[in-house]
């Protein structure tokens, strides 16, 4: 069994947020559909937005983590995830 170390939670967080990008990017795809002819820039406004944050924060972690910075690491990736829940309530609601 693996140690559970900073490098380790590191690799967590950044696997995290890269499935936290999908998701977003996926909704994107899935309103397509849904919508059909009613689908707009204007309803995936607030899903680009949030894989913005995603890619942008996930950007950052990995370049900590290359670096060896895997506390910092570890710090952006839950801030990251704390700001995209909190953007998510602001938008959409509970």
């Amino acid at each position: 069994m693996t140690d559970l170390t900073k490098e380790r939670f590191a690799m967590g967080g950044i696997t995290i947020q890269v499935l936290a990008l999908v998701r977003t990017l996926s909704e994107v795809l899935r309103l397509k559909y849904v919508l059909g002819p009613e689908f707009t820039i204007a309803a995936v406004r607030p899903l680009m937005v949030g894989a913005m944050i995603a890619a942008a924060t996930c950007w950052i972690a990995v370049i900590l983590f290359v670096l060896r910075r895997y506390t910092a690491s570890i710090a952006v990736s839950i801030t990251a995830v704390l700001t995209l829940l909190i953007f998510r309530i602001v938008e959409f609601g509970w």
